[in-house]
């Protein structure tokens, strides 16, 4: 394994438990928490309150990892598989933040949501051979919203990302985008 794979975890890492706690100060003062359902079980109702938007900590956790590891390297693949993390990030941002200010709902609608996330994944779809295209946006389709099930309840998201993210890395044989894999994971 290339020293620049066990760096992107690492330097993420770092630099998003750097930037975890001013973070989640911000995210408070943004009063940018979780709603949680009247139908959840009894002992969910105690985390009403709870700031949500953790994710963009991974998203300053990978970003310093590539810019670190990878400069002037964002081409190709790095840089698609950036935009798509970006991308989804302001899916969630909108999802967890932006509707339940404007709508005073808990969200995205499942529909418009999909759209969203449809739009998302558009450029790598288009950046792929018409025949791979369908199956890697259902693919990223999948696992987006299997974490995005799991977000929420007490670091599930994060433990999915440690758990998948390094058998990712290791299937893309070591590749750039591998790179980000881990970077993602670190952060997470």
């Amino acid at each position: 394994m290339p020293s620049e794979f066990v760096l992107s975890f690492w330097v993420s890492f770092a630099a998003a438990a750097v930037a975890a706690y001013p973070t989640l100060l911000v995210l408070r003062r943004l009063r940018a928490e979780s709603i949680i359902s009247r139908f959840a079980p009894e002992a969910h109702q105690s985390k009403q309150g709870t700031p949500s938007m953790g994710g963009i900590i991974t998203l300053f956790g990978c970003a310093v990892a590539l810019l670190a590891l990878l400069p002037g390297g964002w081409g190709g693949g790095v840089g698609l598989s950036f935009l798509l993390l970006l991308t989804f990030a302001v899916v969630g941002l909108l999802d967890d933040f932006v509707v339940p200010r404007v709508t005073g709902k808990r969200g995205i609608g499942w529909m418009p949501k999909l759209g969203l996330q449809l739009l998302a994944v558009s450029p790598v779809f288009f950046s792929l051979p018409l025949k791979d295209a369908p199956a890697v946006a259902f693919w990223v389709l999948f696992f987006a919203n299997a974490v995005n099930f799991a977000d929420g309840l007490d670091g599930l998201a994060a433990l999915l990302l440690l758990l998948t993210l390094p058998v990712l890395a290791l299937r893309l044989e070591w590749s750039a985008e591998g790179v980000v894999a881990l970077a993602i994971c670190g952060g997470g």
